[in-house]
């Protein structure tokens, strides 16, 4: 697939975009595909349907994910990045007070306003 760029991220956001007809927060890392113009263009075109805030450069005590992602080895041939993350993510689902523990934390209570 190679590098994250603009388009790709675009398309992602369709993606998850697609059904949800709520106003949408996404608070993302400064990644230069989060801040490309395609991106800027396409949130644009939503007229404030969607609001993407960036993260300091490198800030990972400001970003919950952080606290939820153990470090793991580079991955291992033949597995594939997506199936790793959504197996991840999906163990943090089955465990709500844990994904309201990472909120709570002092360094992203700015979040909670």
């Amino acid at each position: 697939m190679g590098a994250l760029i603009g388009p790709l991220f675009v398309d992602l956001l369709r993606g998850m975009l697609r059904g949800h007809w709520k106003l949408l927060h996404l608070i993302v890392e400064g990644l230069s595909a989060h801040k490309a113009l395609a991106v800027k263009e396409y949130a644009a075109e939503l007229n404030g349907k969607l609001t993407v805030y960036y993260l300091p450069a490198y800030a990972p005590d400001l970003n919950p994910d952080e606290f939820s992602l153990e470090p793991r080895q580079p991955l291992q041939k033949g597995e594939r990045l997506a199936t790793c993350i959504t197996a991840q993510l999906t163990e943090i689902a089955r465990c709500p007070v844990l994904i309201r523990s990472f909120l709570r934390h002092p360094s992203v209570a700015y979040n909670s306003t």
